[in-house]
């Protein structure tokens, strides 16, 4: 799981944005009225990443939020690299050879 907290410029935290895989990727945004707490944010942004939600994203947030979902995205799609079936035969066969 990948995960980045949002803030603002004064260099608060307003959200988080988590991806689970390559295509699941949730946010959570802060809500003016709260106070910001870093675990439930990251339960939030990942229930929403695992169901496929988006919230509705505030006009005045609108170019934060964007900028984060697009970092991420770059992000997710380095980091969960879909393995190609030529080396998964490979290892398979390191596998089996080292095994005995």
């Amino acid at each position: 799981m990948l995960i980045e907290y949002i803030r603002n410029q004064d260099r608060e935290p307003v959200g988080c944005v988590v991806a689970l895989d390559r295509d699941s990727i949730g946010i959570s945004l802060l809500n003016p009225k709260d106070t910001f707490n870093r675990k439930l944010a990251k339960q939030i942004a990942s229930g929403r990443a695992e169901l496929g939600v988006v919230p509705e994203i505030p006009k005045e947030k609108e170019d934060l939020v964007e900028s984060a979902i697009y970092r991420m995205a770059i992000r997710a799609s380095k980091y969960f690299q879909v393995e190609k079936p030529n080396q998964s035969a490979k290892l398979k066969k390191m596998k089996q050879v080292s095994n005995g």
